[in-house]
């Protein structure tokens, strides 16, 4: 009884002390600043975490799986499959650019294109009269017109097989763009 105690006692100051140990002042003099303007025409991919040459990472996909299996409302779901689209566009790019694994980033671009097409046809099975959308169509559209210039320089610079590989996501991704409403 005494183990437990002392280790509930534990995790509470564990998960509460972040909050009690941050000193707030109210006559504190902060300056706040606003972060830089990006341009309007550029898509910002978020930061993905860990990448798929990690030891762990298959543990990070497991999670997003059970994640992706509770999300019931559709709009949610075609959401969190964007997002998951994006992180994985993110990756590819990192092991291209930073660790010059080419093999893992084409089969990361392929899964980003797997992703992205779960979203487009989620969203194409909601009726827009019954459920609001919240954006999500424009949102689908502009990520779709991040993707081909991102895919199109990869396809030019990795080898044959992969060249394919993207060369047909490149084309999943066209067709999904297409089939979205204007």
């Amino acid at each position: 009884m005494r183990k437990f105690l002392a280790t509930v006692v534990f995790l509470i100051l564990i998960l509460f002390a972040p909050y009690t140990l941050a000193s707030t002042y109210a006559q504190e003099n902060v300056e706040i600043t606003s972060p830089p303007a990006t341009p309007s025409n550029e898509y910002i991919l978020p930061y993905p975490g860990m990448l798929p040459d990690n030891p762990l990472y298959k543990l990070k996909v497991l999670r997003d799986k059970i994640y992706d299996f509770f999300i019931k409302d559709p709009i949610k779901k075609a959401q969190f499959k964007l997002l998951m689209a994006d992180k994985r566009m993110n990756m590819a790019r990192m092991l291209s650019d930073q660790k010059g694994n080419n093999s893992l980033a084409s089969d990361t671009i392929v899964d980003a294109v797997s992703y992205y097409s779960g979203a487009v046809n989620i969203f194409l099975s909601v009726n827009p009269h019954e459920i609001s959308t919240d954006g999500l169509g424009p949102r689908l559209k502009e990520t779709g017109k991040a993707y081909l210039p991102i895919i199109a320089d990869y396809i030019q610079t990795f080898e044959s097989v992969d060249a394919e590989k993207l060369s047909d996501a490149y084309n999943t991704v066209v067709s999904n763009y297409q089939k979205l409403p204007k």
